[in-house]
């Protein structure tokens, strides 16, 4: 067991819900696919505990050797192959997580499937099957695929079949240096895209899924988003307000009347998500989520192998944690997203 701190006292059993893993059985298999998959495995090797389990298990045992819930890591694979190709390389990820998985379940009690959303057919069908037959217990979806937002009709279906199953969704924020900060300019510089660029983009994608009342169309529904809930912890009312003011809106849309659809109060929604504490190493940004979201819906996570895994695997020591909300993020809110028993 890894301990929160020394101020609390005993220790808590820890579920890390947020990590990466790109097993190496996948990586020569999605080169055949699409030449574009060539960088994204040069860009796995260049982080060895990404794809060699060795090499992750010494990461984990040196920042605590929580288990690690496991799921592919970024480009996403809408930008990496053809809808075809893309159908196919979430098959190929899907089955050497699960062998991962299966081969280590101590160390990797769990996974969330990969899926092409460019091929909504097919990621219908890899939703049944990597559930179903593989014991995957919900899905990663990135903010966007291709350009379009999580919430867009065409996607729908892939929701119903999540939802049918009862699964989670883990959301990972998608967003690269051609989405530009200036007109003037030809991308974003100094990194922008991904340091602001991607919480920004888990905000947004946690807007739209509520303004589009899929909380409502979906009850029960759980997302669980990376980064703590990218912005929305600090700046959720600002978020709420188009749909808690008379603002005229956007030419093809009224706020206010679309708040008239929805069930309860816009805000309420935004506490359904949950957040992780993968946020780095500053405890304020971890009390702002938690103030927000209420240990019931914040997980533990350290982003792993990426970041600073060590940073945010103590960000929560010396925290004046009690008991039960130690517990909610270490393990107990883990058992009901997974549908699991660790304690």
């Amino acid at each position: 067991m890894l301990e929160f701190g020394e101020e609390n006292r005993g220790a808590v059993m820890l579920i890390d819900m947020f990590t990466h893993f790109v097993p190496d059985a996948a990586l020569d298999r999605l080169i055949k696919l699409d030449d574009r998959c060539t960088r994204f495995r040069d860009d796995v090797h260049l982080t060895a505990a990404l794809h060699d389990t060795d090499a992750r298990f010494r990461q984990m045992d040196e920042i605590g050797g929580a288990p690690h819930v496991i799921m592919a890591s970024n480009p996403p694979l809408e930008e990496m192959a053809t809808p075809a190709e893309g159908a196919e390389a979430a098959r190929i990820i899907n089955d050497a997580l699960a062998e991962t998985q299966a081969h280590d379940p101590d160390r990797f009690p769990a996974f969330a499937a990969s899926l092409a959303l460019h091929n909504v057919d097919a990621s219908v069908a890899e939703v049944h099957r990597a559930i179903i037959d593989l014991g995957a217990k919900g899905v990663q979806l990135n903010t966007n695929a291709t350009g379009l937002a999580l919430d867009d009709p065409r996607f729908q279906p892939v929701f119903e079949a999540i939802h049918q199953l009862d699964a989670t969704i883990w959301i990972h924020p998608a967003r690269t240096h051609e989405t530009k900060d200036y007109e003037g300019e030809d991308y974003a510089r100094y990194a922008t895209w991904a340091s602001l660029g991607w919480p920004y983009a888990t905000s947004v994608a946690m807007v739209r899924m509520v303004a589009t009342g899929m909380f409502d169309r979906y009850p029960g529904m759980r997302v669980i988003t990376h980064h703590l809930g990218g912005m929305i912890p600090f700046f959720a009312e600002r978020a709420a307000i188009p749909f808690t003011h008379a603002t005229q809106g956007t030419p093809d849309e009224n706020h206010m009347e679309g708040r008239k659809k929805l069930k309860l109060p816009f805000g309420d929604y935004l506490h359904m998500f949950y957040g992780d504490t993968a946020i780095g190493a500053l405890p304020a940004a971890v009390r702002c989520g938690l103030d927000f979201f209420g240990s019931e819906h914040v997980v533990y996570a350290t982003d792993s192998p990426f970041g600073k895994p060590l940073a945010c695997a103590r960000v929560l020591d010396g925290m004046k944690l009690g008991a039960d909300d130690r517990a909610n993020i270490g393990y107990r809110n883990a058992e009901k997203l997974l549908k699991m028993k660790f304690a």
